[in-house]
């Protein structure tokens, strides 16, 4: 990966409780649910020196799993029209849940992921952003 990865991130667009509840709502069960409130959200952010584009954007959305309203709660309206929001399968057959904020700047693109913690969860965020870089690039 060749953009700085900033660890334990904060969130760029998505206030933590919404973040939180976007982890929660791929999980399954009661249990999973309860595990989503009680577990630390880990994040790693990267800037990459690019500019968004139509077509990065088009190839992120073949990327992800699925695709986010960037209206969530708590993103600030100036916020909405930069920000591509989503939910990626990444880690051991796909079974870590990531949400990715991409925030497009006039001369760079800002990525951040995050998960909820657990053994493993930052490497499975690196494998998510090399994937984005991939696709970025």
């Amino acid at each position: 990966m060749t953009g700085d990865v900033i660890q334990d991130a904060p969130s760029p667009a998505l206030p933590t409780d919404v973040l939180r509840q976007a982890l929660a709502d791929s999980l399954l069960g009661n249990a999973a649910a309860l595990r989503s409130r009680l577990t630390p959200v880990v994040g790693l952010n990267v800037v990459f020196p690019v500019q968004g584009s139509v077509q990065r954007q088009e190839a992120l959305t073949e990327l992800v799993d699925d695709v986010l309203p960037s209206d969530q709660p708590g993103v600030g309206h100036d916020m909405e029209d930069r920000l591509f929001l989503a939910v990626l399968a990444a880690g051991a057959a796909g079974s870590s849940t990531i949400v990715v904020q991409v925030v497009g700047q006039e001369d760079r693109t800002e990525v951040s992921c995050h998960a909820l913690d657990a053994p493993g969860a930052r490497e499975t965020l690196r494998e998510a952003l090399g994937r984005i870089e991939a696709v970025l690039r």
